[in-house]
């Protein structure tokens, strides 16, 4: 399975960008028959920044459900009218869900929050850091009874990989943060991760959702 997703910077007031993104939403949704839900950063990226995301089978699968757009006026009448909220071109990621860790998302409805962590691996320390990643995924869900999804970059920056987590709502993305940062086995696995990505690459992202 995929994750896909189209990340935008928006600027503007609020009032005026939140329906376009809900028209455009449900405009996709309708046309794809993609289940589409929108992101938008609460920190650790540029205020304004929204991702709207898909599962998906396959890129074939993707590119077979993208098709209907393309000819469609009503899509390019939408698009073009959000221009003016962009402030930078939009940008699309394909992460491959390489291992999920911990129980079955219950689902992610409108409010829910999500953590983003990212990092690149350094070169020739793909097979340490891929058994890594999985390792600690499953003691990151373990401690918080949450699930964690370990992804790798499809197309884009080569070698980037992220670990999706998604909880309720704020509160409880915070209670579980707190239980995984005084686990003494997360510190100890934290120690191993010398060399295995590049220096400085490391990022997280937390998100809601509001559509």
């Amino acid at each position: 399975m995929l994750l896909f997703s189209r990340q935008l910077l928006v600027t503007g007031d609020q009032r005026e960008t939140l329906p376009w993104v809900r028209e455009i939403t449900g405009h996709v949704s309708a046309k794809t028959g993609l289940d589409v839900s929108v992101w938008s950063a609460l920190a650790g990226a540029p205020i304004g920044s929204l991702a709207f995301t898909a599962i998906v089978e396959s890129r074939a699968y993707l590119s077979a459900a993208m098709q209907p757009l393309m000819g469609d006026d009503e899509y390019h009448d939408i698009v073009n009218s959000g221009r003016k909220f962009f402030s930078s071109p939009p940008e699309d990621s394909l992460m491959n869900i390489v291992h999920v860790a911990g129980p079955e998302e219950e689902g992610s409805g409108v409010g829910s929050v999500v953590s983003v962590y990212s990092a690149v691996v350094a070169t020739g320390k793909y097979v340490a850091a891929g058994a890594w990643a999985v390792e600690v995924a499953e003691l990151v869900a373990e401690i918080s009874g949450a699930p964690v999804a370990f992804c790798m970059n499809v197309a884009g920056k080569f070698g980037e990989v992220e670990w999706i987590q998604v909880a309720p709502d704020v509160a409880t993305q915070e209670a579980g943060d707190e239980q995984v940062n005084k686990d003494q086995r997360y510190m100890a696995k934290l120690s191993e991760i010398g060399g295995m990505f590049v220096e400085g690459s490391g990022n997280r992202v937390l998100a809601h959702r509001i559509v």
